[in-house]
């Protein structure tokens, strides 16, 4: 599981591009993830870089609302699964993920999303999550 207080999608032409700040109205997000440890074999067996651990986000096709953004979402994990995803016994399956899809859902947590000003990967800060026409 990987925790986030939200995400950004982007609309528009390429150059004219605006971020959607997606957000829950409360609290955090827990989306459906999936890592793996895999040897870099460019590096020499003694070292300690040579482990790299790596990561991704599930996505499932899009939540009703956010239709008009994009045709797919992140799969939010609803809470009561949490625990679940998070523990390292677990060996994820077609079945696992299929589940997830399901309860992500049949969820009833509301996402609230607004356009915000277009910004680069250094900018940092509230402004970041603003809504566009407050700015």
């Amino acid at each position: 599981m990987i925790p986030a207080t939200g995400y950004y999608e982007w609309t528009g032409e390429k150059g004219a591009k605006l971020p959607w700040w997606i957000h829950p109205e409360q609290g955090i997000l827990g989306f459906a993830g999936l890592y793996s440890w895999w040897q870099d074999r460019s590096r020499p067996d003694n070292d300690p870089d040579r482990w790299v651990l790596t990561a991704t986000i599930l996505t499932m096709s899009t939540v009703d609302e956010l239709a008009s953004i994009h045709d797919r979402n992140p799969l939010a994990l609803p809470e009561d699964h949490w625990e679940h995803w998070m523990d390292p016994s677990i060996v994820g399956d077609q079945k696992l993920v299929d589940e997830a899809v399901r309860a992500a859902r049949d969820e009833s947590s509301v996402l609230l999303f607004h356009k915000v000003s277009p910004f680069k990967p250094e900018d940092d800060g509230i402004v970041l999550t603003e809504p566009l026409n407050s700015l």
